[in-house]
């Protein structure tokens, strides 16, 4: 019986050295980071300790200081007092969670100012102060110097990240601050290095200018007839152009476009002895897309190869819209001693796929529909006949 006892006793402490530990905590930062006691030189930070944490580590920094540095103090614990503080002016402290396995995590850092005034007798901060000569990436400050001022340092930074502030000293003004980023707002710290001394700051804000949206219009545009129904347009894109949208169209008729990204374009569908208006604009990408005319229309005349466009009686026939869709008007002239005329619609074959008799009236110009509907798409020969005389105009059904 002792044995078995023995050997189950065995047994349990081999498995029990194998039941695997629990996970490793996460490391959390610690939370509810406060400051209390502040005065001139010093502060108390309080916090709520972190579960995971088995040491702290405070760090803590003046907005103001030369350098932007980072000073770090060791605490096992809450609260922590930090010394050396400079009076008057603004810092930021944050608490680190340090972990086993040398895991860390960070709190937010708090702001807070010390007590009493950072202006040594004698030392005036810069007056005065204000920026010119904004660019993209630049700046220049201005400002009046002060006597006694041996040198003049500028701190600068993002609005929101202080951390990466940028200390510049020059002899005096103007002070040219570079590496800026376009279109940010930042925060200048103006201090006077008397001899052994630092003013307290002149503060002054500005914001960069913004990249421009460079977005140009197309140039040296031709347009040219390539067959009786169509032409090319060929142009020179703009700066920053990233497609082009193209309309043509006939006086006192519908409008056609076509979009492209780039050069040459075809128009179709153009019916002959017509004149049509093209006008090519520029679209640029910006984050939204804009549209620019360069400020007019860029318009251009264009005739097309011509079929004959003959003439009935005292004018000419004409067809509007053109093209046209279930049906198109007419304007049919006066033709003396005439009292109708025969219309004849014939496909590209030469087949006639409508036909009708139309009245005229006597010494007036004659305005009358002619019915397409069941016509397929396509170019057309409309021939007019009044008595003897005969005209031809050419029609395109959509």
């Amino acid at each position: 019986m002792k044995t078995v006892t023995f050997l189950f006793a065995i047994l349990m402490a081999v498995l029990s050295w194998h039941v695997p530990s629990a996970q490793a905590q996460t490391c959390a930062a610690p939370t509810n980071v406060t400051v209390s006691n502040i005065t001139a030189s010093s502060v108390v930070v309080n916090f709520v300790p972190s579960a995971s944490a088995v040491s702290y580590t405070v760090r803590f920094y003046s907005t103001d200081s030369t350098a932007a540095g980072i000073t770090s103090v060791n605490a096992g614990g809450a609260p922590v007092a930090l010394t050396g503080l400079v009076a008057g002016r603004y810092h930021r402290v944050s608490v680190v969670s340090n972990c086993a396995g040398g895991a860390t995590a960070s709190s937010a850092w708090v702001g807070f100012v010390t007590s009493g005034s950072s202006n040594p007798t004698n030392c005036s901060p810069p007056t005065g102060a204000r920026v010119s000569a904004l660019t993209t990436t630049s700046a220049t400050i201005t400002f009046s110097t002060v006597n006694g001022g041996g040198s003049y340092r500028a701190v600068y930074y993002a609005v929101g990240d202080s951390l990466h502030a940028i200390t510049q000293t020059v002899a005096g003004s103007p002070a040219l601050l570079s590496g800026l980023l376009p279109n940010t707002s930042y925060v200048v710290r103006l201090y006077t290095n008397c001899s052994g001394m630092t003013s307290t700051a002149t503060l002054v804000t500005f914001r960069t200018l913004a990249v421009p949206t460079v977005c140009g219009a197309v140039t040296n545009v031709v347009v040219t007839g390539t067959s009786a129904t169509s032409a090319t347009v060929t142009f020179t894109p703009g700066a920053g152009n990233t497609s082009f949208h193209i309309t043509y169209y006939i006086l006192n008729d519908s409008t056609r476009w076509v979009n492209t990204t780039s050069s040459p374009a075809t128009l179709t569908g153009l019916v002959p002895g017509q004149t049509y208006y093209i006008q090519v604009t520029s679209v640029c990408g910006t984050g939204t897309t804009v549209v620019y005319t360069g400020g007019g229309q860029i318009t251009f005349s264009f005739r097309g190869a011509l079929a004959a466009r003959d003439a009935l009686g005292a004018g000419a026939v004409s067809i509007y819209p053109n093209p046209a869709h279930r049906a198109a008007g007419l304007v049919l002239p006066a033709v003396p001693g005439v009292a109708q005329a025969s219309l004849g619609l014939f496909n590209a074959v030469g087949q006639q796929v409508r036909a009708a008799v139309v009245p005229l009236a006597s010494g007036l110009e004659t305005r009358t529909q002619l019915d397409l509907s069941g016509i397929a798409p396509g170019l057309y020969t409309l021939r007019v006949q009044a008595g003897s005389q005969v005209a031809s105009q050419r029609l395109s059904v959509e």
